[in-house]
């Protein structure tokens, strides 16, 4: 453990943002190799002058007797040479690696921006003046990847099952339309509008249109309603939050339309039955007419038909 905790401290003394004979390894190597080959040229130097009768002898015998007797402290200043090549090399990776963080860095920033002004190009075709759509929170749903610079088209698989599970309640939500009970009718109706609200909180999206300020409660559980506060407006809804859905989903040239929704599409909001609307909900002594039901399972059946198409 030791040894790695020296060998990272180690890779710490080369920082790449420092010229190399600023660093503060290079210094203390040169002047711990510098005072060692002092240290031992006077030690040898004091030592041979008491054993040996030294003169001074400035022939060739003289330079190479000097350089024998300082053999071992010029070897050991020597060691600098490759000590510091050495250290070069290094310090010159490290600064290679740190401008390659850098440019990957500005390529992920150009990336991650591109990446949402495309995006923001392909959100526009669908803003209108029924529609509000909050790009960037969607792009950040939809791409949550993409932050760290990857450049993905894959759409995150929370997103697409939030919707799946969504779109999948609300068709199941309008099968049960077709009961009896009124008390069921108004709590399932109340349901649909609470899934649409939702979707529109993934979807990042206010719908403008069809909008009301009619408020539907049955039981303490309450919603606010689209359109007239009819079927025909959640209906119309519904088709507005499926064709965004599916313009979102089709950013990604991977991906697969899904059924469900795709079919939500090709909804026909004017077939809600009329009689199905606020007042007649909203009045607990009025029972909407018998033949809503067998409309409503007219309108089941027909999508079924599609479904199975």
């Amino acid at each position: 453990m030791e040894v790695f905790i020296l060998f990272d401290k180690l890779l710490d003394a080369f920082p790449a943002n420092q010229s190399f004979f600023q660093l503060a390894i290079v210094k203390k190597t040169c002047v711990c190799v510098i005072f060692l080959f002092i240290v031992l040229l006077l030690t040898i130097s004091i030592v041979s002058s008491f054993q040996y009768d030294l003169y001074l002898d400035f022939t060739y015998n003289g330079f190479n007797n000097l350089f024998l007797m300082f053999k071992f402290p010029l070897a050991i200043l020597a060691t600098l040479i490759p000590l510091l090549a050495l250290y070069a090399t290094n310090h010159r990776s490290e600064q290679t690696k740190k401008s390659i963080n850098l440019l990957s860095a500005q390529n992920d920033f150009t990336n991650y921006h591109r990446h949402i002004e495309l995006f923001e190009k392909h959100i526009e075709n669908i803003i209108n003046d029924d529609v509000i759509i909050r790009s960037r929170e969607l792009h950040h749903k939809v791409f949550p990847k993409s932050e760290s610079g990857i450049p993905t088209f894959t759409v995150d698989n929370s997103f697409e099952d939030v919707l799946d599970a969504n779109f999948g309640l609300i068709y199941s939500l309008i099968t049960q339309l077709s009961s009896t009970d009124k008390g069921q009718i108004v709590e399932v109706f109340i349901q649909i509008a609470q899934v649409l609200h939702n979707t529109e909180k993934e979807l990042c999206c206010r719908l403008i249109k069809p909008t009301t300020n009619l408020e539907l409660e049955f039981e303490r559980n309450s919603a606010n309603l689209y359109g007239d506060g009819d079927l025909k407006g959640a209906l119309l809804a519904l088709q507005k939050l499926a064709d965004i859905s599916v313009h979102i989903l089709s950013f990604s040239d991977t991906k697969q339309q899904n059924k469900i929704i795709s079919d939500f599409k090709e909804i026909d909001p004017s077939e809600a039955p009329p009689e199905f609307n606020y007042a007649n909900l909203s009045n607990s002594h009025k029972d909407i007419p018998c033949y809503f039901y067998e409309e409503a399972n007219n309108l089941i059946r027909k999508r079924s038909k599609k479904n199975t198409a």
